[in-house]
């Protein structure tokens, strides 16, 4: 199956939703320690963090911000 068919099932159909990148998540990024270099990753943490969402990983990297946003692995 198509990744794309994928998403729109869980997304549909699925406890999965869309989260966009809005402002303040963007500002949220400035106030993380630099623990981890992939802005992609920062911007995941922002937003969990500013969201208050649990954030599953297997990034070890990741484990740093645990004070920050509770980490699953």
């Amino acid at each position: 199956m198509p990744l794309s068919d994928i998403v729109k099932a869980e997304v549909t159909n699925g406890p999965f939703g869309f989260l966009p990148i809005r402002a303040d998540h963007v500002v949220a990024v400035g106030d993380l320690p630099t623990y981890h270099s992939d802005p992609f990753d920062r911007m995941l943490i922002a937003q969990a963090r500013s969201e208050n969402m649990e954030f599953v990983t297997a990034d070890g990297m990741i484990q740093q911000y645990a004070s920050l946003v509770r980490i699953v692995w």
